[in-house]
């Protein structure tokens, strides 16, 4: 029974194909993740880029973030519960070594910069999640975080980014999260790029949606490094679009309806927002769908309460082309650019702030909404982009300390 159930699996792989598919819908995303699944923590030896977004600099970066936050939480107000830890969830934690070095910041080198409250220091529990239990398993038993787990200040969960939940499960304290009372920080790197995105195209007035083919019939099993690298060739994909709004043809009703009702409907206002903005003779421009699920649903969980941190090889300004979309290959898996941008003016649109910073292909970008907070209404105000100082990792000015090769060795 189990190598027919393998032999109709196997045939069902050969005969696959995408014809004019929306590129959320792709084969792609369910071969990406078998990738992931099968290699386990194997895919970062060779495959996958971490370097740029696992780094000391990066970590003490987002350690003082981490600070800052609590201490604007506490100042005003927002701390319900002291008993409750601030969550800060990672999704998609990789090799974990952003993790790790983050830890040794916040509770090493910043321990003393930790926020207090009644003469008490805010209890922090540090979630470290993937999709894949190879790689969760390997976290839980590596030496690195053992000290971590003792203390109660690291976990670990199951997590897929592109699921509805409702709780957090977590696997060393067997604890449930539900509606955290607390704020929650999110730090999410080099994962929006590698999620689910959409591609439009304006041409005239005239707003389209681009559509995926290929046939994934050049050898390699789902889940080996060679299948993505070998069907994503040039001569065996293609694009084409399909129109979904005129404007010359919806005088009366000139209301974007593309997306479903089951989605948000500040869906469908920034897809309106990029086609009043960019309405040239010809822009191809991607939206985040699978970020924008994950959003959604990171706002039903926190009531709207949280800080996201987030790195990647990204857009951060209104920007388009007018090829086609592209991506990178590594070795198994795949990325697009992630457009910060739609992100962040998806944060706007729902009285939220994003910060960006502006250097070389790799982008930090904060987005804050905290819908209880006292100040609220000022961000509402004051609803502006704001261009982070951070440095870049390669700047001769980031005064990294001495002991951070030593911490990039260990992690």
């Amino acid at each position: 029974f189990e190598k027919l159930t393998l032999l109709h699996h196997s045939l069902i792989m050969d005969s696959i194909k995408d014809v004019k598919v929306k590129l959320s819908d792709s084969h792609l995303w369910e071969a990406q993740k078998e990738f992931y699944d099968k290699n386990g923590i194997e895919c970062w030896n060779d495959a996958v880029p971490e370097y740029m977004t696992s780094n000391c600099f990066i970590a003490k970066s987002y350690a003082l973030l981490i600070i800052s936050y609590i201490e604007d939480c506490i100042k005003n107000d927002m701390i319900k519960n002291k008993e409750e830890p601030v969550y800060i969830f990672e999704i998609g934690s990789g090799s974990g070594k952003l993790a790790f070095l983050i830890l040794k910041k916040l509770f090493g080198e910043y321990k003393h910069l930790l926020p207090r409250i009644d003469n008490e220091t805010v209890k922090i529990c540090y979630i470290m999640s993937d999709f894949t239990l190879k790689i969760v398993d390997f976290w839980k038993k590596h030496e690195g975080f053992q000290v971590y787990m003792k203390e109660g200040i690291l976990d670990f969960a199951l997590f897929n980014a592109e699921e509805e939940f409702d709780e957090i499960k977590l696997l060393h304290s067997n604890k449930v999260v539900k509606k955290p009372k607390n704020p929650m920080i999110i730090i999410t790197n080099y994962l929006i790029d590698s999620l689910r995105q959409d591609g439009f195209v304006i041409r005239n007035n005239k707003l389209y949606e681009l559509l995926f083919s290929c046939k994934y019939d050049r050898g390699g099993k789902i889940g080996d490094a060679s299948y993505i690298e070998e069907n994503l060739v040039p001569s065996n994909y293609k694009w084409s679009s399909r129109i979904i709004y005129n404007s010359s043809n919806n005088k009366n009703n000139p209301k974007f309806q593309y997306f479903s009702d089951d989605k948000d409907h500040y869906w469908n206002k920034l897809l309106e927002y990029y086609y009043k903005n960019l309405n040239f003779a010809a822009s191809t421009f991607l939206l985040p769908t699978g970020s924008l699920e994950l959003i959604d649903n990171l706002f039903k969980f926190t009531d709207k309460n949280l800080l996201l941190i987030a790195g990647d090889k990204a857009d951060v300004h209104l920007s388009q082309s007018i090829d086609d979309p592209e991506f990178d290959l590594h070795n198994g898996c795949l990325s697009f650019t992630a457009n910060f941008n739609a992100i962040g003016v998806y944060f706007d649109l729902q009285q939220g702030i994003s910060w960006h910073s502006d250097y070389s292909d790799f982008k930090v970008s904060l987005f804050l909404i905290n819908q209880n907070s006292s100040n609220n209404e000022n961000n509402k105000n004051n609803n502006q982009k704001k261009e982070s100082k951070v440095t870049s990792p390669n700047s001769n000015n980031s005064n990294d300390d001495d002991d951070d090769d030593d911490d990039n060795k260990e992690g």
